[in-house]
């Protein structure tokens, strides 16, 4: 890829929330529990451009992957996998070791990313007591994890 094409992942402003929240709306995803200490939004975009949104809720070693959204003129071109690729990099070098996530629209993708099904109950307690598992557009979603490799930066000294 050139420059002009390498996704950037940064860190979404406060003063963005509610753009990140139409987005989800419109992609009808969770948009209402957007705000909390544990919680993390990025934007990603190429050549200037935002291209879509992703988060993380974290708990401990854990995090759920939160709002995961590609706008849809930005879709089909790789910009999904490279912004999840990169959001679990920046996952891991924060020390977290595992990313959970619910989906009802895109299983196979996540799975081809490394994620594997899980059952909810295996899910550590801090993110299940998250406002995400106990909405009801959740309930009947799948539930994954990938483990992730530990980075040199994140490893305790």
């Amino acid at each position: 890829m050139a420059d002009t094409d390498t996704l950037i992942l940064e860190p979404l402003p406060a003063d963005d929330l509610e753009e990140l929240a139409v987005t989800l709306r419109e992609a009808d995803l969770p948009h209402q529990d957007l705000v909390g200490p544990a919680k993390r939004f990025f934007c990603a975009s190429i050549a200037g451009e935002i291209v879509g949104y992703v988060g993380l809720e974290i708990g401990g070693a854990d995090a759920l992957l939160r709002s995961a959204v590609i706008f849809i003129r930005s879709r089909h071109r790789g910009h999904g996998r490279s912004m999840i690729e990169r959001l679990l990099a920046v996952a891991s070098e924060s020390g977290i070791e595992r990313v959970w996530l619910l989906t009802s629209s895109a299983p196979g993708f996540f799975a081809k990313l490394g994620f594997a099904d899980v059952n909810r109950a295996t899910v550590p307690s801090a993110l299940a007591a998250s406002d995400e598992f106990s909405l009801p557009a959740c309930a009947s979603a799948v539930c994954m994890v990938r483990e992730l490799a530990t980075t040199p930066s994140a490893t305790p000294a």
